[in-house]
């Protein structure tokens, strides 16, 4: 009896441990199921599943979030037509008619066109390839890191940018999330040898580069053991709110409704075809069997002989017998239209700040009315994108600026202070005027909207002269003649008005050699 209530108490307990692993397995799956559908619900990235609240109370995507985000971001500008001329149309609203970057001071002038006309420079940035690539970028991957070199020597200026991907943090002022003040970088490097002709990629390299204008007392070397770069970064974001320290691109609000109109006229097409596979109806009469028509309706083709029952020609006539009826199938029978679809354009339409009748290219719906203006909010979104860029562009050229100062050999006399964080200058007194050199950098982009030129040409002299037709002083005459040429779609606006107004320093040459002509005329007519 012992033996067998050990048999059984050994079975009973064999039968609870099976129980314990299948309910432990039950348990593993369904966690595994629930850590699945965590991940699922970052993926998708839809209503709340984007949020991470961190300790520090962040509110961003995590670094998989923000790259799944730009990643079919990517994709779409490049295969969906809708997201790259929404892209397309933005940057051309913006950058399609250039930019003028000048400045009133001429040594000033003379900083900021030598890194404008940098080769660098122009094939990172300041080209009108450039400005047009970059403004795709940003609204593309969300985000652009600019990093600087600069001659310590010389002060001048070298730009280029990173990959947004390779940034993996961002350090701000532990009292000011608003503060950067380290971009972390990660990426792979490699190296040639110039000898042999070998190129390796090194392990994975790593660094802290500062902030454009962070300036504390004194630079770290290294960080955690990860050293410190002296190139400063600048970073651009496209879309973001608060809290965020990264940008999102523009795309992102359309992408799931540019999708849906592809799979939309995807079915639509398949309804289509699907309508076209069948012609004729053929209706078999009371003397007629299906094959009799099969064999007369036929068309054989064989691998050996000529066609033995060519289809008819276009246009030919078809004799049935009295009880046969042949109609045609209508292909209008779908109620569904290729129109129905619009409802979906006009939801990426509104991502982009664009009316539809541009998003769409119709020219059914478009006209001469609708190239010449826009609505007023998509004017203003326009508008809003040119200040953003030129507020970005005047970052740059400050920092410009400033190495044109600091720099032992700069060209650039003065001091530079930073009293809120952001640099001051006092530039020394220009010999000529007796006056302090001025720093400003003029950022010019033409309307958005095409206006006609007889108007703006009389809206300008109208300004200038108070309609008193001779110059009333209400506006400088360098700047008129900026306003005009800028009107008329002059090309290169800085030269032109270079020939047309020479610096000080020209014009007092130009005054001492007439001087010296005149004395020489006078000497040879004394002579005679």
């Amino acid at each position: 009896m012992g033996i067998v209530a050990d048999i059984r108490n050994g079975r009973e307990a064999q039968s609870e441990l099976n129980e314990l692993k299948l309910n432990l397995a039950r348990y593993d799956s369904s966690f595994d199921h629930f850590q699945e559908r965590i991940a699922e619900l970052e993926l998708s990235l839809e209503d709340d599943g984007w949020s991470r609240l961190g300790a520090g109370g962040e509110r961003d995507f995590s670094s998989s979030g923000r790259a799944k985000i730009a990643s079919m971001s990517r994709v779409m500008y490049l295969k969906n037509p809708l997201i790259r001329r929404g892209v397309s149309v933005r940057t051309y609203y913006t950058f399609g008619q250039g930019v003028s970057v000048s400045a009133p001071y001429a040594p000033v002038n003379d900083v900021v066109q030598l890194f404008q006309d940098d080769p660098a420079n122009r094939q990172s940035l300041t080209s009108h390839v450039a400005m047009l690539e970059q403004d795709t970028n940003l609204q593309v991957e969300g985000e652009l890191f600019f990093v600087f070199f600069t001659n310590p020597s010389t002060g001048a200026v070298k730009t280029r940018t990173i990959r947004p991907d390779e940034i993996v943090d961002i350090i701000t002022n532990p009292e000011d999330d608003m503060d950067p003040w380290f971009y972390r970088r990660r990426w792979d490097s490699s190296k040639i040898d110039m000898t042999t002709g070998q190129a390796t990629t090194t392990a994975e390299d790593e660094a802290y580069y500062p902030a454009l204008w962070f300036r504390p007392e004194a630079m770290p070397a290294k960080i955690n053991g990860v050293r410190v770069m002296a190139e400063p970064i600048y970073h651009m974001t496209a879309t973001t709110v608060a809290g965020m320290k990264r940008g999102v691109p523009d795309t992102y609000a359309a992408l799931d409704w540019a999708r849906s109109y592809k799979d939309f006229l995807s079915d639509w097409a398949s309804l289509v075809r699907s309508l076209n596979r069948w012609a004729w109806k053929y209706k078999v009469g009371k003397n007629q069997s299906v094959s009799d028509v099969k064999t007369r309706l036929a068309t054989t083709v064989s691998s050996s002989q000529g066609e033995t029952n060519p289809a008819p020609t276009t246009g030919s006539v078809m004799v049935t017998p009295s009880d046969g009826e042949l109609t045609p199938i209508p292909k209008t029978g779908a109620s569904i239209s290729a129109d129905d679809a619009r409802a979906l354009r006009n939801m990426v339409a509104s991502a982009f700040d664009l009316p539809d009748t541009i998003l769409s290219g119709d020219a059914d719906v478009g006209n001469y009315a609708t190239a010449k203006s826009l609505d007023r909010p998509t004017e203003l979104a326009m508008a809003n994108r040119q200040l953003k860029w030129a507020s970005v562009y005047g970052d740059i050229l400050d920092f410009v600026v400033e190495q044109s100062i600091i720099a032992p050999s700069g060209p650039l006399q003065g001091t530079v202070s930073y009293p809120v964080g952001r640099p001051v200058f006092e530039l020394a007194t220009d010999p000529m005027t007796g006056e302090p050199g001025d720093a400003t950098v003029n950022i010019d982009f033409p309307p958005i909207l095409e206006q006609d030129v007889d108007r703006q040409i009389s809206a300008i002299v109208s300004a200038a002269t108070l309609d008193g037709k001779t110059p009333a002083g209400t506006i400088p005459k360098e700047d008129v003649s900026r306003m005009l040429l800028s009107a008329l779609g002059q090309s290169d606006i800085d030269a032109t008005l270079a020939t047309l107004y020479p610096s000080t320093e020209a014009q007092d040459i130009i005054a001492s050699v007439s001087a010296d002509l005149k004395e020489v005329l006078k000497a040879a007519k004394g002579e005679a």
